[in-house]
């Protein structure tokens, strides 16, 4: 039995399905992001107690002005590179302790909630379609389909690691995050490093 490899098989790279406006709308919204004021804010929380280590509830304003929270974990003395991250599908952004162990590596955190996943974050856009399946809201506006909506919010966190002062920062996640980082690396072109596990939309 030929257990070779067909030439065609070697050679196919599948057909091309990137629509014609795919770079103009990326850039579009990339625009919009680095066009956009960035607003957020930093509450210490002190009900935290974790050794040489402060935790902030963050709160960053989306284009839409929907608050999008998260944490801000850091050493007491500010390390030099910060860690963006988010969670997967039907998750959330889960308590601090749960990301101490990049921070003794070395690494302060910025992680958020998405929007409408069972966290903070809510939603200020408009959204029609099931709400059990928010991945499919507005699925036929591509400007404000659910899908764009964490897309630009994460685009617009990636500014927050220079307003911080760190750096550089790395992009991190798995599932839904680790899609959200590949794309905000291929974005942004702005992080040191991608760390990217099972990652959706992909």
């Amino acid at each position: 039995m030929n257990q070779r490899i067909p030439n065609d098989y070697l050679t196919y790279l599948g057909n091309e399905t990137t629509p014609i406006d795919f770079t103009d709308f990326w850039h579009k919204m990339r625009t919009n992001v680095q066009d956009y004021n960035l607003v957020y804010d930093l509450e210490r929380q002190l009900n935290y107690r974790f050794e040489n280590k402060r935790v902030y509830r963050l709160s960053l304003q989306a284009l839409d002005k929907t608050k999008v929270i998260g944490w801000y974990i850091r050493s007491e003395k500010q390390q030099r590179y910060c860690l963006l991250t988010t969670h997967g599908y039907r998750s959330s952004k889960k308590q601090p302790h749960d990301y101490l162990y990049w921070v003794d590596s070395g690494f302060d955190v910025i992680v958020l909630d998405m929007r409408l996943k069972g966290g903070e974050t809510g939603n200020n856009t408009p959204l029609s379609g099931p709400m059990s399946e928010v991945i499919a809201l507005n699925i036929l506006d591509l400007e404000n389909s659910y899908l764009s909506l964490i897309h630009q919010d994460m685009m617009l966190a990636t500014r927050l690691p220079e307003a911080l002062g760190y750096e550089g920062y790395v992009l991190e996640g798995t599932s839904q995050a680790g899609g959200l980082s590949i794309a905000m690396g291929c974005i942004m072109q702005t992080a040191s490093v991608v760390l990217a596990n099972v990652t959706s939309n992909s």
